[in-house]
């Protein structure tokens, strides 16, 4: 406990996981796609999806209030800031970007054809996992984010709290640098990295969630919104695990 309290605050890890993992994700496509005018393209493209990704953190914090309830006050409120949440923004990254790479880059040619989606999805998990887990340090370093009360087994403290809680945080950031690891790994061996990526970060959000105490939040058959969002990026795991393999035949 007394480590935590010594890093830095919040904010700091919040800035530092933007800037750590734009850098590593701006320098990736030049790697990957060298200099050329098309390379502009990816970069463009990535300039649209990644700095809009907190709109759908922004929706699916939204969502975790029951908001989806009464869509008429979600649309009315749409632009409320009310909190965020990486899941969100790690849904929004996966299933806009091959949106946008598809229609702009469907007549290109060689690693910018369609099939190159695969490669790009690659940089941009490296960018989701890399921003998701240093920003969720800072969550633990605030307090902001934590288990409920629980006095058992694995049992932890948090910042602004004088009782134990259960390791709700600590257990979706160790999961999350194991997906952190094997996307790393996999992109350097040229393999299809999204799967890796959307079915980690979403098994690791889904597990931790049941942990998690928040106030005020609705739940459907027991599931919180951040795990039904986490069931969709599970499923798009999936389907990047079937695109490739379809287009192979």
């Amino acid at each position: 406990m007394e480590v935590i309290g010594l890093l830095p605050p919040r904010s700091f890890f919040i800035t530092a996981g933007t800037v750590v993992s734009l850098a590593v994700m701006f320098l990736l496509i030049f790697l990957e796609y060298k200099i050329s005018w098309r390379t502009l393209i990816v970069c463009a493209i990535a300039g649209i999806v990644t700095p809009t990704s907190g709109i759908g953190g922004q929706i699916a914090r939204k969502l975790s209030h029951g908001q989806w309830l009464d869509m008429g006050s979600f649309a009315r409120n749409i632009f409320e800031y009310e909190g965020t949440h990486y899941i969100g923004a790690a849904a929004w990254i996966m299933l806009l970007a091959p949106l946008i790479w598809l229609i702009i880059m469907r007549k290109s040619e060689g690693p910018f054809r369609k099939g190159g989606l695969m490669r790009f999805m690659g940089i941009l998990s490296i960018y989701a996992v890399l921003q998701g887990f240093i920003g969720r340090i800072g969550c633990l370093r605030e307090g902001c984010c934590h288990g409920g009360a629980y006095s058992g087994p694995l049992a932890v403290s948090c910042v602004g709290l004088d009782y134990t809680v259960a390791p709700a945080l600590q257990t979706e950031l160790i999961l999350l640098f194991i997906t952190a690891v094997l996307t790393v790994i996999m992109y350097i061996n040229k393999k299809n990295t999204a799967p890796v990526f959307c079915i980690g970060y979403g098994v690791s959000v889904f597990a931790a969630e049941f942990m998690y105490y928040r106030a005020g939040q609705v739940t459907v058959f027991g599931l919180t919104a951040f795990q039904m969002i986490a069931i969709a990026l599970i499923a798009a795991g999936l389907m990047f695990i079937y695109l490739p393999k379809r287009k192979a035949k």
